[in-house]
C-alpha cells in the first residue's frame, strides 16, 4: 500500500483538529451535547485512519483485531453499563489513555534502541555485552538512542501516563465498591513518595541526559514508570469518595498531558493539539470544582495525605445555644414532607450522591412531574461536585429526560433559593 501525500495527511489532521475543538465546544452545552460527542467521534476515527496510514501499520490482520477489541469494549460500555456506573467507566476511559501513552512512548523508545543497535551491527562494530552496555561506537561517532528533546517528553509521557493508569484504577475500584471509599492511610506512605519521587528525578535525568549505552537507559525508563505507577497509586488511595469527581477530573487532564508528550515524541501534531485539548480543559473544570467546593487543589490531592484529625472527648467545650433554639425540633418525617410540599409554590430538588446510589432518579423526577401538576414551580438546583464525577447528576436526569432549562448551575441556583418555599435534597 502507498503512502499517503504529505498534504492529505496535514490536511486530515487540520481537518480532525477543528472537529475536536467543535465537538468540545459543542459538549459545553447540555442540548448540543450529544451531536458533540458525534462530531468528536468521527474526529476520532479520521484520526485513527490517519495514525495508521503515517505510521505504516498495513497487516489487515492487526487493523481487524485492533478494530473488533475496541468496538466490542465500546458496545458494550454503550449498551450495557448503566448511566449510574458512568463515574466508573470515565476511570476507566482516563486509565486506558494514560496507559496508552506510557506504552507508545515506552515502545518508541524500544525501536530507537533496536535501530542504533542494528546501525552498530551494520557498521561491523564489535557487538559484546560490554559493548552494548557500555558506550556504544560506530567508528569514531558515539551513537545515542534519541536526542535530548526527545528523552525529556518520553520521560515526562512514561511518568504522567503511569500515573494516570494507576491512579484511574484505583479510582475505579473505590467507586465500583470493590475497596473502601474511605480513605486510605499507608503507613509510610511519606517516605515512600518522597524516595519515589526522587528516584524517579534522578534516574529520570540520568536517562534523559545520558542516552549512550542503550540497555542501562532502558532499564531506568522502566523503573521510572514502575515507581510511577506507584505514585498514582498513593495518591489516590488517600482521598475519600465525595472528592472522587475532583480526582477524575485531575486524571482526565493528566491523560491528555500524557497524550501530548507522546505526540511530542512521535512527533504527531494531531496528538499534541488533541492532547492539550484535554489537558486544559480538564485542568479548567478541575478548577472549577474545587472552587465551588470551597477548597484548593493541594488541599484536595493532599487532605488525605497529610490531613489531621480532631478527636471529640468528653472534656471537649460544647458550642452553647440558647436554650430555646437546642429546645426546638423542627417536624421530620413523610407526613410532615408531604405537608410542606403541598403548600410551597416553588420547590427546588438539590440531587446528590444518594439519588445516584438508589437509582432513584426516575421516581424523583415523577415527583417533580405530579408537583407540576398541581401547578407549582420545580426546578434542579445541580452542584457541580455532586456525586462521584463531573456533570454525574446531568448524566442521571437526562437519563429520565429532565428539561435541559429545569437544570440550573451553581450561580443560577443560590439566585433561586432565597424565592424558595420548599427544598428537596436527596
Amino acid at each position: 500500500m502507498s503512502e499517503l501525500p504529505k498534504w492529505l495527511i496535514y490536511g486530515g489532521n487540520a481537518l480532525a483538529v477543528v472537529l475536536f475543538i467543535i465537538g468540545l465546544v459543542m459538549q459545553n452545552r447540555v442540548p448540543t451535547a450529544r451531536n458533540g460527542n458525534r462530531l468528536s467521534a468521527i474526529a476520532m476515527f479520521i484520526a485513527v485512519l490517519l495514525a495508521l496510514t503515517e505510521f505504516k501499520v498495513f497487516e489487515p490482520w492487526l487493523i481487524i483485531a485492533g478494530v473488533l477489541i475496541g468496538s466490542v469494549i465500546g458496545l458494550f460500555g454503550a449498551f450495557k453499563v448503566k448511566m449510574t456506573a458512568m463515574p466508573q467507566m470515565v476511570a476507566l476511559f482516563n486509565g486506558a489513555g494514560g496507559g496508552a501513552s506510557m506504552l507508545v512512548a515506552l515502545s518508541n523508545l524500544h525501536e530507537k534502541s533496536a535501530e542504533k543497535l542494528g546501525e552498530l551491527a551494520n557498521a561491523n562494530t564489535e557487538a559484546t555485552l560490554s559493548t552494548l552496555t557500555d558506550t556504544v561506537m560506530v567508528g569514531a561517532d558515539k551513537i545515542t538512542i534519541m536526542g535530548v528533546d526527545e528523552a525529556i517528553t518520553t520521560i515526562l509521557s512514561v511518568l504522567i501516563g503511569a500515573v494516570t493508569l494507576s491512579g484511574s484504577v484505583v479510582a475505579f475500584m473505590k467507586l465500583q465498591g470493590w475497596i473502601s471509599g474511605r480513605p486510605i492511610m499507608l503507613k509510610g506512605r511519606h517516605a515512600i513518595n518522597l524516595l519515589s519521587a526522587l528516584i524517579i528525578v534522578v534516574l529520570g535525568g540520568l536517562a534523559c541526559f545520558y542516552l549512550e549505552p542503550p540497555i542501562p537507559v532502558i532499564i531506568a525508563f522502566w523503573i521510572v514508570g514502575a515507581l510511577s505507577l506507584l505514585l498514582g497509586v498513593l495518591m489516590v488511595l488517600p482521598i475519600g469518595g465525595a472528592d472522587m469527581p475532583v480526582v477524575i477530573s485531575l486524571l482526565n487532564a493528566f491523560s491528555g498531558l500524557a497524550a501530548a508528550m507522546t505526540g511530542f515524541v512521535l512527533k504527531n501534531h494531531l496528538l499534541i493539539v488533541v492532547g492539550s485539548l484535554v489537558g486544559a480543559s480538564g485542568t479548567v473544570l478541575t478548577r472549577i470544582m474545587s472552587k465551588a467546593m470551597n477548597r484548593s487543589l493541594m488541599n484536595i490531592i493532599l487532605g488525605g495525605v497529610g490531613g489531621t484529625v480532631i478527636k471529640v472527648t468528653s472534656s471537649t467545650p460544647k458550642a452553647a445555644l440558647p436554650k430555646t433554639e437546642a429546645q426546638e425540633k423542627p417536624k421530620t418525617g413523610i407526613p410532615a414532607a408531604v405537608e410542606a410540599l403541598k403548600k410551597a409554590e416553588r420547590v427546588v430538588v438539590v440531587p446528590g450522591y444518594g439519588m445516584a446510589l438508589a437509582q432513584a432518579q426516575f421516581e424523583v423526577v415523577k415527583l417533580t412531574n405530579f408537583l407540576e401538576e398541581q401547578g407549582k414551580n420545580v426546578v434542579f438546583a445541580v452542584h457541580p461536585v455532586a456525586g462521584r464525577m463531573p456533570g454525574h447528576m446531568n448524566v442521571l436526569l437526562a437519563e429520565a429526560e429532565v428539561d435541559y432549562e429545569k437544570l440550573l448551575e451553581l450561580e443560577e441556583s443560590n439566585e433561586e433559593f432565597p424565592k424558595t418555599d420548599v427544598v428537596m435534597i436527596i
